[in-house]
């Protein structure tokens, strides 16, 4: 609790004092007050205590309760707020005033949305370390290009912004290309990189049900498929894709997942996965 809340209560300093003397209350931030141990909450409303009114937990701290950054928890904690604050001890101060449609409610806490905390880590973050971030929240389903330029729009200037466009751009890429551009690709990688003779469009039953792969080594009993954003990057298909690979690992398959990113961006190290697993599974 805040001073002012418990000057609300009608405990002034000098009682403030007493109480923090005989141990009853402990000073968290200046002007903040614990009773007793605090949660992980507790921690989070502290801060926005001693960031005052308006405040909202942003940046990493807001990364982390949206599960799309995998930081460690540190003590440091990001607010933001629509004045300039006193540096705290333990907080890391953001000046800025936020739309109301870039604030969420979760238990009753103020964090900044998904969107709007993409674009404050965006001019922080090293490019992996963002691209992971972004493709989190796709995967979650909980990150479409309009919620982003709508973010982008209320806040101009702000220094995250081309890269998070180019975050977003590269994740979407492979939208809209055609199957049959996809599969030539495919081949040539296929060619490129000397694989031993395969089978494309193998089918493999388990238990009757009958399961097609793109790519099929029968022998060593490892398949490539490769997943095009058009056709797989919704619901259904992602439930799908992951029963298959299950159903196909109980009966011996070890099923390679690429994408139209890894064929033009990385496909050495597609290939070299591929080969390590050719050359790593016993002949059946």
């Amino acid at each position: 609790m805040s001073r002012a809340q418990l000057a609300a209560l009608g405990v002034d300093d000098d009682r403030i004092y007493r109480l923090g003397a005989h141990g009853w209350l402990a000073r968290v931030h200046t002007g903040v007050y614990r009773v007793g141990s605090l949660t992980p909450d507790g921690v989070l409303w502290a801060a926005l205590l001693a960031a005052g009114s308006g405040s909202t937990l942003s940046h990493a701290a807001a990364g982390r309760e949206h599960v799309v950054l995998r930081t460690r928890r540190t003590q440091i904690i990001d607010v933001t707020a629509p004045a300039r604050r006193r540096p705290r001890a333990g907080l890391r101060l953001h000046r800025a005033r936020l739309d109301p449609r870039d604030v969420t409610t979760r238990r009753g806490l103020r964090f900044t949305t998904i969107s709007r905390t993409l674009l404050d880590v965006a001019a922080d973050l090293r490019e992996p370390e963002l691209q992971a971030a972004v493709d989190e929240a796709r995967v979650q389903r909980r990150l479409h290009r309009p919620s982003v330029e709508a973010t982008i729009a209320r806040a101009p200037g702000h220094h995250g912004i081309g890269a998070l466009r180019r975050a977003v751009a590269r994740h979407d890429r492979g939208c809209g290309v055609p199957i049959g551009d996809f599969e030539r690709r495919a081949i040539g990688f296929l060619r490129d990189h000397d694989f031993p003779p395969y089978v494309r469009n193998y089918v493999v039953k388990v238990e009757a049900e009958p399961f097609m792969l793109d790519v099929a080594w029968i022998n060593q009993r490892v398949a490539l498929e490769l997943d095009s954003r058009t056709y797989h990057d919704n619901d259904p298909s992602f439930a799908t894709d992951r029963r298959r690979s299950r159903r196909l690992g109980a009966i011996g398959w070890h099923v390679v997942r690429g994408t139209w990113i890894d064929l033009d961006e990385r496909p050495a190290e597609l290939a070299a996965d591929v080969w390590a697993l050719l050359l790593s599974r016993p002949v059946a």
